[in-house]
């Protein structure tokens, strides 16, 4: 499933690779239909304005996976997300990884939002 990070209104490259975020259908799921919001790089606390977010997304560090390959990774949080299942946890600690060529592409289109 694909998802916009910068919604298709909003910025005249919205439909540019850099915007668009390949999930499979429980992440597209918790993405699209349920509550999340972007946390801080310590999953500390929420971001609470775009400018906050753009400046998070402007200075992620570069991790290394697995693999040897470097990501950035912006944090999320997903609140609620088993609301009918009591005995499942309330909240989800993730994160978004971007390569770093996907992650520059973002970091161009907040600039210029």
């Amino acid at each position: 499933f694909i998802v916009h990070l910068v919604a298709p209104s909003r910025h005249i490259q919205t439909n540019h690779f850099g915007n668009l975020l390949g999930l499979c259908g429980w992440h597209f799921a918790l993405v699209q239909h349920g509550q999340s919001q972007f946390m801080t790089t310590e999953h500390a606390s929420p971001v609470d304005d775009p400018e906050h977010l753009t400046e998070l997304i402007l200075n992620l560090p570069e991790e290394i996976d697995e693999a040897g390959n470097p990501y950035r990774a912006l944090p999320i949080r997903f609140q609620n997300v088993y609301g009918r299942w009591a005995s499942e946890p309330s909240t989800i600690n993730a994160e978004i990884r971007y390569s770093l060529p996907h992650w520059e592409y973002l970091c161009t289109l907040v600039k210029d939002d």
